[in-house]
């Protein structure tokens, strides 16, 4: 298994990512992306230069795609926004390699992780919970939100940063003040987050 980050060329394999997966569009309720959607979105995507949108290949094959956000909601947070395997990778454990593989790049300063679970998925909930990620906000009906932090950056002691609760408390509303708006970007999943 590797990751690498996708550029504009790579709209292609991103589409069949897409168009294998047609179980997760359907669970959201929603089309599958055509390949000239995708590549506008992924155009979109690359010019944020904090968002990572990366194409995971096995065995030879781009079979998923990982998209990711540094410092989002809040300043040492990383937010996935989308981690989608077709449906002959699912459950092999290759959607937990490239979480622990992502884990062991972040930017030092990274104090949590989040992701987000979009729609009635109670099967991504349980991926997420089994990573040691545990519920933290209710947006529903567009999604939840899961939280895993991370050990502190060196030099800082717990409670400092983003895990304090009044940090905690504006990346809850923040989150919550986002609830009703469409999701935008390639990631179904990626909402905008108001920080206040």
């Amino acid at each position: 298994m590797k990751t690498k980050t996708a550029h504009l060329g790579d709209a292609q394999a991103l589409y069949r990512v897409y168009r294998d997966s047609p179980d997760y569009f359907q669970m959201l309720g929603t089309e599958i992306p055509t390949a000239a959607e995708v590549e506008l979105e992924l155009g979109l995507a690359l010019m944020d230069p904090r968002r990572h949108v990366e194409l995971i290949e096995h065995g030879g094959q781009v079979v998923g795609v990982l998209d990711w956000k540094e410092a989002y909601p809040e300043p040492q947070d990383v937010t996935v926004n989308l981690l989608l395997l077709t449906p002959g990778q699912r459950g092999t454990g290759l959607g937990s390699r490239v979480m622990w593989d992502l884990e062991s790049r972040l930017p030092p300063s990274t104090a949590r992780l989040m992701a987000s679970v979009l729609g009635e998925n109670p099967a991504g909930a349980r991926f997420w919970e089994r990573l040691g990620y545990r519920f933290a906000v209710d947006a529903r009906p567009v999604m939840t939100w899961y939280a895993k932090p991370l050990d502190p950056p060196t030099g800082e002691h717990p409670g400092s940063g983003p895990r304090t609760k009044e940090a905690t408390d504006q990346a809850t509303s923040a989150l919550r003040g986002s609830a009703g708006e469409r999701p935008l970007g390639l990631s179904p999943q990626a909402l905008p987050l108001r920080v206040p």
